[in-house]
Formats: C-alpha cells, structure tokens, sequence
C-alpha cells in the first residue's frame, strides 16, 4: 500500500513538469526530481530506518509512473489532433 505513494506523486510530477519544464529538458527535470521524491518519500514512509537503497526504489517508481503518465498524455494529445477534436 506505501507504493501507491510514489506513483500519484510520479502522475502529478508528470502533469507539472509537462505544463512548466520545455520539452528539451524534461527528462532530466524528471530523473533529478524522482530522485529527490524518491528521498522524501522514503523518508516521510520510514524506509530510511531500513536502507537507503529504498530510495532507488522510490525514485524509480516515480520515473515510472512519470514516464507512463507523459505517455499516455502525449498519445491521447495526438490522437485528439488526427482525429479533428
């Protein structure tokens, strides 16, 4: 249940860094603030306590849901263009 954080926060990562970030350096936007996510949210849950390797996992998780959510936004942004709507 503690992972459902990461992803919602990979989602809203993705929603904001799609609005703000140009297109040019979104990815590196997005792996320096998985990374940083990552920490927080292995610290906020209490992972820290256990390894720090967490953060990897955290991060990563992020990046993922990030990743997945530009996708799927960049695919149906496109579909709406071809499709005249």
């Amino acid at each position: 249940m503690q992972e459902i954080i990461p992803v919602v926060l990979g989602v809203l990562l993705a929603f904001a860094t799609r609005s703000i970030v140009p297109s040019r350096t979104r990815l590196m936007v997005l792996v320096a603030a998985s990374l940083v996510v990552g920490f927080l949210v292995s610290a906020l849950v209490g992972e820290l306590a256990l390894s720090w390797g967490f953060i990897w996992v955290d991060a990563l998780f992020v990046l993922a849901a990030a990743a997945v959510t530009i996708a799927v936004m960049t695919a149906v942004s496109r579909r709406s263009t071809v499709s005249g709507g």
